[in-house]
């Protein structure tokens, strides 16, 4: 099956432009790696990707400046610290291997920029290395710069790059190789399609490899008037470790989530493929390291930047169908219960670069179709094959596999049971069907008050009312099947519970009753007896008592499907008479002589003499 967009499997480049000075504004990727040759002896190698047609930018260095520094390491992926650029163990100026360039084949239905080729330079050099203890040695090679379009990081023109690789001490004392990458990535992807492409590394002693994304480490700078400093275009000898990272633009794109996208890329920590569906045109620099385990422990690591650019491709014919679940898009399943009849939707494309469609099903009725959406009856429960062919013998042409399972019917359906007359627990029965197969899975949903997992669950609901309750279930073979049916909930309470917002108090007493029984709600037909003669309904009424005298309550309860219960509550209210107020006083009248007045309480049940007199009185006789 040929996905070109897919599966990407060619390296290219989209040219998005240079500066008009020479400042090696090329670089577009690169990676260093070592073998160990016995006696100490490593063979190195390091490789510049660098695309050619960048208008006034400089071409791959005929020397490159490598060195090699030796520090104490402290445990662990952690970086060594190193003191100044003249602690070199070793220095090389390596010339680079004859040049050779990579182009993009010739796809008939993809429409890419013109003159998209990459160049590669490749330096090798063997050296003896001592061993040591608790030392690594880094082997180092600096330059400036990448190219000033990138979309993802800051300040791109002037970020240049350190490819480095270290041996352990570990690794010198196993003679170990470091992982190598199998190919480099493509760096053109289509926008607004999957991507896939295997960034693994094979491993010579066959250690366990961990993949990451990571931040591409930052070398040299702009400046030309010394631009062999460690700040210059070509840092001569490079500079020590520590190093810097590019600086990404956060949140859009982080060293981990270097490319957007829905999906965003992503790498597989085990197998390093990469896998997205990017969706935004521009240019993009990508990091990946390796880790190398050996029994648990860490040998060291390799990495390698470099450049993705997502561009809008056109004229692509892909084959694609609705499906139950996919492989890469290279393989689609169907499933079918208890319907040997299918409807194969085609959603190919692009539609307008397809010419022939042809759907293949051997054992189907009709086993061939030419129709862009395909009928295909199947004779029996079973497991069938097939394919649909876009443009069969065209440059253009595309195909996928089919695989669709007849399986048997599933019918989900259930009873339940409960004491109509009782507010307890209702009884739900699982009663599915399935034919050759098992129930491997119950899901309850009780009205949205609740839910249960269970084949034969009890539930007791909150609330009365007319449940809608719905059972899903499934089978081995993922086949499902729902039934909903409605339960009428509508019991009577155990016990009748009412309360007054007062028990006594005198008259004239208003009192609101609230029915504190459950469950009950306004669906049930409530009559309540006051006790004076007078009648009231509903789940809180209001009354006022006239007269004094201790009143009995009932209160009668009927559900809508006709249960009933009821309770007198005896001696509930109490109602007293309420006083009344008077008083006396003496004298009637005042003079110079007698200014003291008397006053003498004269109410009727009253429990508290509360007075109150008014100062103020004068007299105005003779």
């Amino acid at each position: 099956m040929k996905r070109f967009l897919f599966r990407i499997n060619f390296i290219s480049l989209i040219i998005f432009g240079c500066s008009a000075f020479v400042q090696a504004k090329h670089i577009i990727g690169g990676e260093m790696t070592y073998r160990c040759l016995g006696n100490n002896q490593y063979e190195f190698t390091l490789r510049v990707y660098k695309d050619k047609f960048c208008t006034g930018c400089a071409d791959i260095d005929p020397q490159a400046s490598i060195a090699i520094y030796k520090c104490n390491i402290s445990g662990g992926v952690s970086p060594c610290i190193f003191q100044n650029q003249n602690t070199t163990f070793q220095r090389f100026l390596v010339s680079h291997n004859p040049i050779f360039e990579i182009f993009p084949p010739d796809y008939p239905c993809v429409i890419t920029p013109p003159n998209i080729v990459v160049e590669v330079g490749v330096y090798q050099f063997t050296t003896t290395l001592p061993p040591t203890t608790n030392e690594s040695y880094h082997a180092v090679y600096q330059r400036c710069c990448r190219n000033e379009t990138i979309t993802n990081i800051f300040d791109p023109d002037d970020a240049g790059a350190t490819y480095s690789v270290e041996i352990t001490p570990e690794a010198q004392r196993t003679c170990n190789n470091s992982p190598t990458f199998k190919k480099f990535p493509p760096t053109v992807i289509c926008a607004d399609f999957p991507f896939e492409f295997d960034h693994s590394a094979t491993d010579a002693e066959g250690d366990s490899l961990i993949y990451t994304f990571c931040e591409p480490i930052l070398g040299g700078g702009n400046n030309q008037v010394n631009s062999a400093s460690c700040a210059g275009t070509q840092p001569t000898p490079p500079c020590p470790p520590p190093y810097g990272t590019v600086d990404y633009r956060v949140p859009t794109y982080t060293g981990a989530a270097p490319v957007s996208g829905t999906p965003p890329l992503s790498i597989d920590p085990k197998t390093g493929i990469i896998t997205g569906h990017p969706n935004a045109i521009g240019q993009y620099l990508v990091g990946v390291c390796v880790y190398e385990y050996r029994n648990g422990n860490y040998i060291g690591k390799i990495s390698r930047d470099f450049q993705f650019n997502v561009v809008a491709c056109t004229a692509t014919v892909v084959a694609d169908i609705e499906a139950d679940s996919t492989i890469n898009g290279e393989r689609y399943f169907i499933t079918s219960c208890g319907q040997n009849t299918i409807e194969f939707i085609n959603k190919s494309y692009q539609r307008n670069y397809i010419s022939t469609f042809r759907w293949e099903f051997p054992g189907g009725t009709p086993n061939v179709s030419i129709d862009w959406n395909a009928s295909i009856t199947f004779p029996t429960i079973g497991k069938y094959f097939g394919k649909l062919y876009l443009n069969a013998g065209s440059p253009c042409a595309d195909t996928t596999d089919l695989e669709v399972n007849i399986f048997p019917a599933i019918d989900a359906d259930f009873s339940y049971a409960y004491d109509t007359c009782k507010a307890g627990e209702v009884s739900f029965t699982d009663l599915s069907r399935v034919t050759g197969s098992q129930i491997s899975r119950w899901n309850w949903d009780f009205n949205v008050e609740g839910y249960s997992l269970l084949k034969n669950p009890r539930y007791l609901f909150v609330t009365p009312g007319l449940k809608n309750v719905v059972l899903a279930i499934s089978d081995q073979n993922n086949c499902r099947d729902t039934v909903a049916k409605v339960v009428s909930y509508f019991p009577i309470p155990e016990v009748l519970l009412i309360q007054p917002s007062r028990f006594e108090g005198c008259a004239p007493m208003g009192v609101q009753f609230n029915n504190l029984s459950s469950p009950v709600d306004e669906s049930y037909q409530i009559k309540w007896d006051f006790g004076d003669g007078k009648q009231g309904t509903g789940l809180r009424p209001f009354h006022e008592y006239e007269k004094e005298g201790t009143y009995n309550v009932r209160v009668d309860l009927t559900s809508p499907i006709g249960c009933k219960i009821g309770k007198t509550f005896n001696s509930f209210i109490k109602v007293r008479p309420s006083p009344t107020a008077d008083f006396d006083y003496s004298p009637k009248s005042l003079s110079k002589v007698r200014r003291t007045v008397k006053f003498t309480d004269l109410s009727i049940g009253a429990k508290k003499l509360s007075m109150e007199l008014r100062y103020g009185l004068q007299y105005d006789g003779d």
